[in-house]
């Protein structure tokens, strides 16, 4: 019977290490390339996902459609989610937490019908009174700037925690689908959630300009967990 041999650095013998995902694995090995296979397509941002027997979908369209998930749903559909966030995470630096905590989470996940894959993922969450909120603005029109709000009605604020979309699919309305989604899925007395109502979260250099442009100015509210 053959045994895997495995060293004190954790190399097998005969592995490799991708230049891309850093992974070691055995190429002629077939379960390790496979794995291998996995962890490269979730480095590069690259999600399957084969569908569910009930989905909630808030937004379809002939190339994707919008899948709504809730923190109390399916234990198999937030773990879809929770999978998804890592991969987000990676790709936009933060440091990924498990803060299923966090009181009315929902993400929504913009999957691509023919391809099989999440190519784009927001998810909100509530303010909490204990968290910080600030509004972001552009000082002398070139430098951004915060400005702690400590009277800011927290509570009728939603959270934008995280808006991505795969460099592949960018460029074509996704993030401004995905965020027009949640201000009309969004429980909120009156209807639709108003844009002044968003607060965001982990806003990349990207995602700024993704915000001025959705909310068609140069300011607009943030806040961070204390």
């Amino acid at each position: 019977m053959d045994q895997m041999i495995i060293d004190a650095g954790q190399k097998r013998i005969g592995s490799q290490q991708c230049d891309i995902c850093n992974f070691v694995y055995v190429p002629t090995d077939q379960e390790d390339a496979k794995l291998h296979r996995q962890v490269h397509k979730k480095f590069e941002g690259v999600i399957a996902f084969h569908g569910w027997k009930n989905e909630r979908v808030v937004y379809d369209d002939v190339d994707f459609r919008i899948i709504q998930v809730k923190y109390d749903d399916d234990r198999r559909h937030w773990q879809k989610a929770e999978d998804v966030l890592e991969v987000v995470d990676k790709s936009l630096g933060v440091n990924y937490r498990n803060d299923g905590t966090r009181s009315g989470r929902e993400a929504f996940l913009a999957v691509a019908n023919e391809e099989k894959q999440v190519i784009g993922f927001v998810l909100a969450e509530n303010v909490s009174t204990s968290d910080i909120v600030s509004r972001s603005y552009l000082k002398d029109g070139e430098l951004r700037v915060v400005q702690d709000l400590p009277d800011a009605n927290s509570k009728r604020l939603v959270g934008v925690s995280r808006i991505w979309v795969r460099p592949s699919a960018q460029r074509r309305g996704l993030a401004t689908r995905l965020v027009d989604a949640l201000r009309q899925r969004r429980r909120f007395p009156g209807g639709v959630v108003p844009k002044g109502d968003l607060a965001l979260s982990h806003t990349t250099e990207m995602g700024e300009k993704f915000a001025s442009s959705y909310f068609g100015r140069s300011d607009y509210l943030v806040y961070r967990t204390t």
